[in-house]
């Protein structure tokens, strides 16, 4: 994660970011830019997620753990609207 960052600013000079409108067309056109080097692991997709969020993207969640009654449980958060969705895929 400590390298996407600088891959997701090299994807952001070539892609026109500005006409994504979701999280998953990101998703798809991030994974066609980076070839078979993107394999969509849990860290991957939740350091997209980070990028999506900041573009505002529809669609872009964050991953929580809560602790309902003495028990944690991983919940997904809309960005947008902070209401808790189900698993995004």
């Amino acid at each position: 994660m400590d390298r996407f960052p600088e891959a997701f600013k090299r994807f952001e000079k070539v892609v026109a970011v500005e006409e994504i409108e979701t999280f998953m067309q990101l998703r798809l056109a991030f994974g066609s830019w980076a070839g078979r080097k993107w394999v969509p692991t849990e860290r991957q997709i939740e350091a997209l997620n980070v990028e999506a969020a900041r573009l505002r993207l529809e669609g872009a969640w964050r991953r929580e753990t809560i602790v309902v009654r003495g028990k944690p449980h991983v919940r997904y958060r809309d960005v947008r609207t902070g209401r808790f969705i189900e698993k995004p895929f």
